[in-house]
């Protein structure tokens, strides 16, 4: 194994800081995703490159601007901000399953909390 496998496999050790740093930012922009929708993350190569570390994000001046602009800067600040399309696609897909199984069990759900409340 050369050096430079041993760093990365060092870098994305789950004990490392840097995959600390990237699970956290990777999972604050999911949230924020599905905060405001899956949309609102889909970057262009323009736009990824204005969320490098520093750079202003852009933004739509709406309330889903600032949610977009804060899940892009959460990207960016663990070096992550190339990932919004992929974070995005995740956010689409997770949106579908939730409103899958909504569909599926909603009675179900109703039942067990009207017997909770």
């Amino acid at each position: 194994m050369c050096a430079a496998q041993r760093t990365l496999q060092r870098v994305l050790a789950r004990s490392s800081a840097a995959f600390a740093a990237l699970a956290g930012g990777v999972t604050a922009a999911l949230r924020l995703a599905l905060l405001a929708g899956p949309e609102a993350l889909a970057l262009d190569a323009p736009a990824a490159a204005a969320c490098a570390p520093g750079a202003a994000a852009p933004s739509d001046g709406g309330e889903a601007g600032a949610v977009a602009a804060a899940a892009r800067a959460a990207l960016a600040r663990c070096g992550a901000g190339a990932l919004g399309d992929e974070v995005a696609a995740l956010a689409r897909s997770l949106a579908a399953v939730a409103a899958l199984g909504e569909a599926v069990h909603a009675d179900t759900y109703r039942a067990l909390l009207a017997d909770l409340l």
